[in-house]
């Protein structure tokens, strides 16, 4: 017995020795700071924790293949300890290689596909599988399938929302259950769109559309290139608002014209007008709350629109929005020129208790000199056509914090735009030559190409359009700043 008790007093000395050592090494651990290097202009600074490196999200950036976080040029171990402040650098593969993917969607009964014809929205079964260069089947999933878009669909490249059964991550893309696969007929290009989203992450924007390119087979028939993004939706992982019955939780709303608002519902509930403009209320969704609880929130909505409109005549907008992310959209919609900025594809976002933020970025295909039914020309302002950026404009604060802001975006961020087009046209050039034996969209004239994208007659001419518009805008702009000083 006296054994037994001397043995259990030596455990509990060495067990206590072994927590005391280990709260004293604990203890003695010292914090660092690990920066984290996107590219040349944007980086984060976060303290280690207990020691370690807090590993931050893959920045999404140009190039979609991340390898992974680098120090002096090896990969970083996050489970060791770090000693001293330290630099991590985001790298990524540059085999461009991988840029396109293959995917295959296979309806389950092709024969259904007929009831596109009368409703688009109905989504049919169907497989989806991602290859890779030697055709080999990497990842399948079942899925749901329909058509999408307003002009677009009646195209002969058809666009198509994809819905999977629960959140999924598709080709190193944040998990949803919603994709888009947007066909981009009418920008022979198939850049307009990603260029807008991939310049958009070099902005202080909080919330950007990751994209990807891909060739698309349908029940087995080569369709083309198409890019496949995220669907404008709200998300744990992606535009994350509060979902809560009280009326001033998050909100996302889209600026809708009258011409598009046959079949959205009912004023007051579905959406609201504000100062003769129509706002759709993409979420919450009514099937989430009572009656009594939507129509609270929808009035809650108008009403806090109303009052921001009006603050933007009396100074005090900035009790309503982020004014640093308007400008940066509004900068953004303003150097690509935009044809919807006042129309449609408009969103804006509110979580519970804070400021209207612009965004996410949508529908960039009648951009960057292309639709022939405006004034397309690298001259001339456009975005100021919205009514929010109209009467923001007015006021000395606001306007001299947009044109700086402008100068710098101009100056050092939109080269790295255009070198990026540049270098994915070159690497694209194959596979939209392909889609244009296909679909026969160069030289041709449709709307709303205009007359020099009609005149261009290979995928290289398209993107020289694109280039010449974005350097002529850059220096139109950055000469013509002044005149935003006196709009009407």
């Amino acid at each position: 017995m006296f054994k037994l008790g001397k043995k259990i007093i030596i455990m509990l000395l060495v067990l206590g020795g072994v927590f005391f050592l280990s709260a004293c090494d604990e203890s003695e651990v010292e914090d660092y700071l690990v920066t984290y290097v996107f590219n040349e202009t944007t980086k984060t600074t976060w303290p280690t924790e207990k020691g370690k490196a807090v590993k931050e999200k893959v920045p999404r950036q140009f190039r979609h293949n991340f390898m992974g976080w680098y120090l002096d040029d090896k990969p970083f171990n996050f489970r060791k300890r770090v000693t001293e402040n330290i630099t991590l650098v985001a790298k990524y593969n540059d085999d461009y290689e991988n840029l396109v993917r293959e995917i295959h969607i296979d309806l389950d009964d092709p024969s259904e596909m007929s009831v596109w014809e009368i409703e688009k929205k109905t989504y049919l079964d169907a497989t989806l599988k991602l290859f890779n260069d030697d055709k080999f089947a990497l990842e399948e999933y079942q899925i749901e399938i329909r058509g999408r878009g307003n002009s677009t669909w009646t195209n002969p490249k058809k666009p198509y929302r994809v819905k999977f059964p629960k959140a999924t991550s598709i080709l190193g893309m944040r998990k949803a259950k919603l994709y888009v696969l947007l066909a981009d007929y009418f920008d022979p290009s198939g850049l307009r769109n990603y260029l807008a989203h991939s310049f958009s992450s070099l902005l202080n924007l909080d919330y950007t559309l990751e994209t990807r390119f891909v060739e698309l087979y349908f029940n087995g028939e080569y369709q083309g290139m198409y890019l496949l993004t995220e669907q404008v939706q709200i998300y744990k992982n992606r535009l994350d608002l509060t979902m809560e019955d009280n009326p001033d939780s998050g909100f996302l709303i889209e600026l809708e014209d009258d011409s598009r608002m046959e079949g959205e519902g009912d004023e007051d509930f579905d959406w609201v007008k504000v100062e003769g403009r129509n706002y759709l209320i993409k979420y919450p969704k009514p099937k989430n709350h009572s009656e009594e609880d939507y129509r609270l929130k929808a009035a809650y909505i108008k009403n806090y629109l109303t009052d921001m409109m009006a603050s933007f005549s009396d100074g005090t907008y900035e009790e309503y929005i982020d004014v640093g992310q308007f400008i940066e959209y509004f900068i953004l919609q303003e150097i690509f020129k935009n044809v919807d900025i006042n129309l449609s594809s408009v969103f804006a976002h509110k979580d519970e208790g804070k400021k209207l933020k612009m965004g996410p970025l949508w529908d960039f295909d009648i951009s960057l000199g292309n639709g022939n039914y405006f004034n397309y020309s690298y001259h001339g302002y456009w975005a100021v056509n919205h009514p929010w950026l109209k009467l923001l404009l007015k006021d000395d604060d606001f306007r001299e914090r947009y044109q700086a802001r402008f100068i710098v975006v101009l100056e050092e961020l939109l080269p790295e735009a255009i070198d990026d087009l540049v270098s994915k046209g070159e690497i694209l050039r194959k596979y939209f030559n392909d889609d244009n034996a296909l679909w026969n969209t160069f030289g041709k004239s449709y709307w709303p190409v205009t007359e020099e994208m009609e005149a261009a007659l290979t995928h290289e001419a398209h993107i020289n359009l694109i280039k010449e518009f974005l350097e002529h805008r850059q220096e139109w702009l950055l000469n013509n700043l002044d005149l935003l000083d006196d709009l009407p």
